[in-house]
């Protein structure tokens, strides 16, 4: 699992945890099944992790009926928090290359090939478009050059990586010059001043 995705699920589990010592056993109830429902998007069905938090919402309702103590909450949620650590732990990460031009790749490619043999890592190339640049500083017209990539690097369609969502660990960019360049620019949703807001960590990629 992913740190980013790991990250997520302690800060809901921590949000259920302030709502359980309220005594709001129904968004305890409803933020469980979001958890379980999460974790079966990224690690399948059968975790044990999802197991234990379907127990923790039979006893919200044992308790909340008056059937069992809340002492008995606080003991499974233990358990949940010990499993995520323990069976979800993050140790994978995911990189996102955004090359424009197939002709300058070479750059990002000796970054991105050992990254793409290596298990513990998910390293997409996503080439974006990129535009001209007209004498009023205007965006003219829209090049992209997504099918002239090596038929041995996988490509990922830049419209359906969805960034914000996804939230890769690394970015990688050609360069730094986004909208400052006076004759070309790539699509301005990937200039770093966006990008940043949705990755750890920001890189620039220079050659030829």
């Amino acid at each position: 699992m992913r740190k980013y995705h790991h990250q997520q699920i302690l800060t809901v589990l921590q949000t259920i945890k302030e709502a359980q010592s309220s005594k709001l056993y129904a968004e305890c109830q409803e933020g469980a099944l979001s958890v379980c429902d999460f974790i079966e998007s990224i690690a399948g069905k059968g975790t044990l992790t999802v197991t234990l938090l379907e127990e923790y919402c039979e006893t919200l309702f044992k308790v909340n009926a008056g059937e069992l103590d809340e002492k008995t909450l606080d003991s499974q949620f233990s358990k949940i928090e010990e499993s995520v650590n323990n069976e979800l732990p993050p140790t994978k990460i995911e990189m996102a290359f955004f090359p424009y031009k197939a002709s300058t790749f070479g750059a990002m490619e000796s970054i991105w090939r050992p990254f793409n043999d290596d298990p513990h890592c998910d390293a997409y190339v996503i080439p974006i478009p990129y535009y001209d640049r007209l004498p009023d500083g205007s965006l003219g017209e829209m090049h992209f050059e997504g099918s002239e990539y090596p038929k041995d690097i996988p490509v990922v369609d830049w419209e359906a990586y969805d960034v914000e969502v996804r939230h890769p660990d690394i970015i990688f960019l050609y360069h730094p010059y986004d909208d400052s360049n006076p004759s070309i620019t790539v699509h301005p949703d990937f200039y770093s001043k966006n990008l940043e807001n949705h990755t750890d960590v920001l890189r620039y990629t220079q050659g030829v």
